[in-house]
């Protein structure tokens, strides 16, 4: 009962906050006191659940593909300039947009940032 109140709560608008939440923040989402009641969590995640972690990790990853990405999309502007092809064919590791210079560790986490590093 107290799961299926809680999940959806921690499943709003994780593509936000997740990618800025620090171990000791996950660990404690992930802890047996936040989700279950029960002592086995460890067996409850092998029989039913993926973990908290890996479940907003894929829906942030679907969201960036489907809504931020594409160049039709209205979250497009968003994104830093795409590099020069020229430039991005003699590099051993391209990456398609040139990346924006942070000084923050809060900006270099931000959901586009994280994105761009991780799934482009």
């Amino acid at each position: 009962m107290l799961l299926l109140m809680i999940r959806p709560l921690l499943k709003y608008a994780c593509l936000v906050w997740h990618s800025s939440l620090t171990v000791a923040q996950t660990k404690a989402l992930e802890s047996l006191g936040i989700i279950y009641e029960e002592d086995d969590y460890t067996m409850s995640l092998i029989q039913e659940l993926d973990t908290l972690e890996s479940r907003h990790e894929e829906l942030t990853k679907c969201f960036f593909k489907r809504s931020v990405l594409p160049d039709t999309s209205c979250l497009h502007y968003l994104l830093p300039d795409k590099r020069d092809v020229s430039v991005t064919g003699r590099l051993r590791h391209a990456r398609m947009f040139e990346p924006p210079k942070s000084r923050t560790v809060k900006f270099r986490n931000s959901l586009i940032l994280y994105c761009l590093d991780r799934y482009v």
